[in-house]
């Protein structure tokens, strides 16, 4: 005996309603999932790029460094270069000089220069004309200016004329 009119029907757990929400939540969770995977890889693959950016980076930057290293002393290099030239110049110039001051019939031996002395070695024909024609210019030059003289059996005269600056610029010391 039956107590109801109508046919029992099986009853399902979940109701559509609740099927729906369970694979749309289901769907939801696995995109969230894969996103987190695929945000934690690509964190991985940024630290590993970092990592690799950062050495390159270290590399260059050092390789900066020595190359203004360099920088510096080439121009070091370069300054002192510039500076022995513009000595050289000067130096040849005083020399041309010195040159156009020896008179005829005045003969130089030898000439040793330094930075505040001049040594002048040669052969005269009188003192007077050294001494007036030689000497006097090379006493307005130096500070200190001396001369010897050593008589050659032919008359003529060896000399030896000893010239000095004071490093300071200072006259007669």
């Amino acid at each position: 005996m039956s107590y109801s009119f109508i046919k029992p029907r099986v009853k399902p757990l979940f109701s559509l309603f609740t099927r729906i929400w369970l694979w749309t939540m289901f769907l939801i969770g696995a995109a969230f999932i894969s996103g987190a995977i695929f945000i934690g890889m690509q964190i991985f693959n940024i630290n590993l790029q970092s990592d690799e950016l950062q050495a390159q980076y270290d590399a260059k930057f050092k390789a900066i460094n020595e190359l203004k290293n360099q920088t510096k002393i080439t121009s070091i290099k370069r300054d002192m270069t510039l500076d022995i030239y513009h000595k050289n110049a000067i130096l040849n110039k005083s020399l041309m000089n010195l040159f156009n001051l020896v008179p005829d019939g005045v003969t130089l031996k030898s000439v040793h220069m330094e930075e505040y002395m001049l040594k002048v070695k040669g052969l005269t024909p009188t003192k007077d004309r050294f001494k007036l024609l030689f000497e006097a210019p090379l006493k307005s030059i130096f500070a200190v200016s001396n001369t010897t003289f050593y008589q050659l059996p032919n008359g003529w005269y060896n000399f030896v004329s000893i010239n000095k600056n004071s490093p300071n610029g200072e006259v007669g010391k």
